[in-house]
């Protein structure tokens, strides 16, 4: 909920770093780099998660 406004406010600054040519404002440059940070926390996500998936639940708690 916080993100997108965080987004629209930190333009401004960030404007300079852009190439020329892309419009700041462009809704699929946002949606294009929404999706490429989703992917992103999804894939560092998904290898931990598959590691801990795989440890049978009463070793673990045995160990502990």
């Amino acid at each position: 909920m916080v993100g997108i406004p965080l987004a629209v406010w930190a333009i401004r600054p960030l404007a300079d770093l852009i190439p020329d040519g892309v419009n700041p404002w462009d809704l699929a440059w946002f949606s294009a780099v929404t999706l490429l940070l989703l992917a992103t926390g999804c894939a560092a996500a998904w290898v931990p998660a598959r590691r801990a998936a795989r440890v049978n639940p009463s070793i673990a708690l045995r160990q502990e």
